[in-house]
C-alpha cells in the first residue's frame, strides 16, 4: 500500500471516528443464539417390487401443542410445502422446529400412506423431533392402487349417461351400526361406462344414482345445507341445479324421472348390497348395474309449538326409514320458518320415523316424533313440539369409604336411549353429594351409564323403581316423578397383560377391546385400551363377570361395536373371568389381518 493511501485512511479514521465511541449494550454485542432445527429423512419404495419411487410427494404436518388447562386452543401451524423424492426415492425435510409431526407419502397410482400406518383404515404414528435432531430411516412402502370399469344400464339394457357411480366403504357408528360412506364418485359417459381409478386396495360397495337424486340426498344429509326460511324448496332446487352443473351435466342428457339409487347387485336396499374386493394393482371389471325404477313421493307437514300453537322460528326436521335406522344418514327437510312447513322429496315407499327438534329458549329443547307409512304423497303431517322433563339420580358408595367430592367432579352420567331415536339429553356432571340430573328427557326406554369412575370403582347396582338397569332398560314416563338409584363399589376387578404378534413379540400402539360375554349390544359396556411401546395394557374397575379380550391387526374403526363382528372372532379372543378385587393376567395374540 502507498504512503498516500495509508495517510488518507489514517486521516479518515481520525476525523470520522469519535474519540470515545459509546459502548454497545451487551445484548447487541453478543450474537443471538441460533434456534436449532431438526430434519426427517427417509425413502419411498414400491411395496411390491421394493424399488424406489422417484417423484413421490411427502407431506409433513406439525401437530399443534396441547393447550394448557384453561388456556385458549392452540392455532393450527401453517402447512408446510410438499417435498418430492429424488431418483433414488429418498427425501429430506429440513429446518423443522422441535415438535411432533405427522408425515405421509403418496404417488400417482399408489395408495397414500402415513408413517407407522398398519392399514389404510388405521391411524399412523406421529414423529417427535427434538431440537437439532435428525430422524432418519423413515421408510414408506406404497401399495399399487387398483381400478375398476363397469357400465350402468336401464331395464331394457340401454346405456344410461350422466349417472353418478359411487365407491362406498363400510364405517361403523358408536352404537355398532354399519353405514356406507362415499370414498369416490364419477359420472357415466355416453356409453354408460364408468371408471374408478387409483383405489386403495380393500373391500368396497358400489352404487349408481341419477345426478339429481345424488345431489338432493347430499343436501338433505347435511344439517346446515338444507335451506330454511321463505321459499326453502325453491332455494333447494336452485342449489341443486348449480351443483349439478359443477358435476359436469350435459344439457342434452335426458333422464327418466323414476330411476332411483341402485346398489350392486341390483338392489335398492343398501343392507343387501354385495361387497367388491379391490386387490393391489388390479384392473377389475366392475359391477354391471341395472338402474331400478321406483315411484317416489313427497312428504309435507308443519311444526307447531305446543305452548303457543304457532310455528317455531327455527326447527330441524329429519327423516329416516325405520328398517334403516342408524345404518343410513338421516335426511334433513327444507324448513320454512315463515309458515312452519317442511318438505321431503323423492321419498321411496316404506315406513319412516320423522322427528322435529327446536329450541324454545337457550337451554330448553323441544322435540316431536312421529312414525308414518309412505305409499302416496303425504300432506298436512303435524309435528307438535313439547318440552322434555328433568330426571334425577343419586350415586351412593358401598362400604365406609365413600367416593370423594373430587372424584365425583371428574365423573359424568350418560342417559342412553334404547331406541335409535332423537337424543337431545346432554351428559350430566355429578355434584359433590353424588346427585345428578338429566334435562330434556322425553318418554322412552333408557338406561344410565357412569363415565370416568376412579381406580377400581364400578357401578354395582342401578335401579329405576323396580327395574334393574344392569339387566334391561327402563321405560320412563316423564309425567311421574322418578329417580335413578345407583350404588358404586371400589372393589372392581383388574386385568393386565401384553399383546403379542405371531412370533410372540410384544406389539405397541395396539388397540385392545374388553367385551362382556353378555349384553354386547350395550356399547357402554365395551372398553378399549391402547398398548404402550412394550405391548402392555391394563383395565381397571371391571364388574365381576365373564369377558373376552380382542386385539386386531386390522379392523374398521368401531367395528367391534357390532356384536356380530365380535362373534366372528370369538375363537381368536382370550377369555378372562373377573371377580371382585381380582387381579388377572392375560397375554393375547393379535388377530391377523384378513381373517
Amino acid at each position: 500500500m502507498t504512503h498516500f493511501s495509508m495517510a488518507f485512511l489514517l486521516a479518515l479514521a481520525i476525523q470520522g471516528a469519535p474519540p470515545n465511541p459509546p459502548r454497545q449494550p451487551q445484548q447487541q454485542q453478543q450474537a443471538q443464539p441460533q434456534r436449532r432445527t431438526g430434519t426427517i429423512e427417509g425413502v419411498v419404495l414400491n411395496a411390491v417390487t421394493k424399488e424406489p419411487l422417484a417423484g413421490a410427494q411427502v407431506l409433513v404436518l406439525r401437530v399443534p401443542a396441547p393447550a394448557a388447562p384453561g388456556a385458549p386452543a392452540t392455532a393450527n401451524p401453517a402447512p408446510m410445502p410438499p417435498i418430492f423424492t429424488e431418483n433414488d426415492g429418498k427425501f429430506v425435510t429440513k429446518d423443522l422446529p422441535a415438535g411432533v409431526y405427522r408425515v405421509n407419502a403418496g404417488h400417482n397410482g399408489y395408495a397414500r400412506l402415513e408413517n407407522g400406518q398398519r392399514s389404510p383404515r388405521l391411524s399412523g404414528t406421529p414423529i417427535t423431533v427434538q431440537a437439532g435432531q435428525s430422524v432418519k430411516d423413515i421408510v414408506f412402502r406404497l401399495t399399487p392402487a387398483g381400478s375398476m370399469t363397469g357400465h350402468v344400464k336401464d331395464s331394457k339394457g340401454q346405456p344410461v349417461a350422466g349417472i353418478v357411480v359411487q365407491l362406498l366403504r363400510p364405517v361403523y357408528t358408536q352404537v355398532g351400526k354399519r353405514m356406507l360412506a362415499t370414498i369416490a364418485s364419477v359420472r357415466t359417459n355416453d356409453l354408460g361406462e364408468y371408471r374408478l381409478y387409483w383405489i386403495t386396495p380393500g373391500t368396497y360397495y358400489v352404487s349408481a344414482s341419477p345426478a339429481t337424486t345424488y345431489i338432493r340426498n347430499f343436501l338433505q344429509g347435511q344439517p346446515n345445507a338444507a335451506p330454511t326460511g321463505t321459499n326453502a324448496s325453491a332455494a333447494a332446487d336452485s342449489t341443486a341445479a348449480v351443483l349439478e352443473s359443477l358435476l359436469g351435466a350435459n344439457r342434452n342428457e335426458v333422464l327418466q324421472p323414476d330411476f332411483v339409487t341402485t346398489y350392486h347387485p341390483n338392489t335398492t336396499d343398501h343392507l343387501k348390497a354385495a361387497p367388491v374386493d379391490v386387490k393391489a394393482g388390479s384392473d377389475l371389471r366392475g359391477p354391471e348395474i341395472t338402474l331400478a325404477q321406483q315411484e317416489a313421493f313427497t312428504v309435507r307437514g308443519r311444526v307447531l309449538d305446543s305452548r303457543t300453537r304457532t310455528q317455531p322460528l327455527s326447527a330441524t326436521v329429519q327423516m329416516a326409514r325405520k328398517e334403516h335406522m342408524g345404518t343410513a344418514p338421516v335426511r334433513n327437510a327444507n324448513y320454512d320458518r315463515a309458515s312452519g312447513t317442511f318438505e321431503f322429496r323423492d321419498v321411496a315407499p316404506g315406513e319412516y320415523y320423522i322427528v322435529a327438534v327446536t329450541q324454545f329458549y337457550p337451554g330448553s329443547t323441544g322435540i316431536a316424533e312421529v312414525t308414518t307409512k309412505v305409499s302416496n304423497n303425504v300432506e298436512n303431517l303435524v309435528l307438535t313440539v313439547r318440552n322434555g322433563s328433568t330426571v334425577r339420580g343419586q350415586i351412593k358408595t358401598e362400604g365406609t369409604r365413600s367416593l370423594t367430592p373430587q372424584e365425583f367432579a371428574g365423573m359424568r352420567a350418560i342417559l342412553v336411549s334404547a331406541a335409535l331415536t332423537a337424543n337431545v339429553t346432554a351428559p350430566s356432571s355429578i355434584k359433590a353429594d353424588g346427585s345428578f340430573a338429566f334435562d330434556n328427557v322425553f318418554p322412552g326406554e333408557y338406561r344410565v351409564a357412569i363415565q370416568n369412575l376412579p381406580g377400581n370403582s364400578y357401578i354395582k347396582e342401578a335401579r329405576l323403581g323396580e327395574t334393574n338397569l344392569l339387566e334391561k332398560s327402563a321405560a320412563i314416563d316423564t309425567s311421574t316423578l322418578i329417580s335413578f338409584e345407583l350404588v358404586a363399589s371400589r372393589n372392581g376387578g383388574q386385568v393386565s397383560g401384553r399383546v403379542l404378534d405371531q412370533d410372540s413379540k410384544p406389539v405397541g400402539s395396539m388397540q385392545v377391546v374388553l367385551a362382556p360375554d353378555q349384553q354386547r349390544e350395550w356399547r357402554e359396556l365395551l372398553r378399549t385400551r391402547v398398548t404402550d411401546q412394550t405391548g402392555k395394557f391394563t383395565f381397571q374397575g371391571i364388574p365381576p363377570g365373564d369377558y373376552k379380550l380382542f386385539a386386531w391387526e386390522d379392523i374398521d374403526p368401531l367395528a367391534f361395536t357390532d356384536p356380530e363382528i365380535l362373534r366372528q372372532y370369538e375363537g381368536q379372543a382370550k377369555a378372562v373371568k373377573i371377580a371382585e378385587m381380582s387381579q388377572e393376567t392375560a397375554d393375547i395374540k393379535v388377530i391377523p389381518a384378513q381373517q
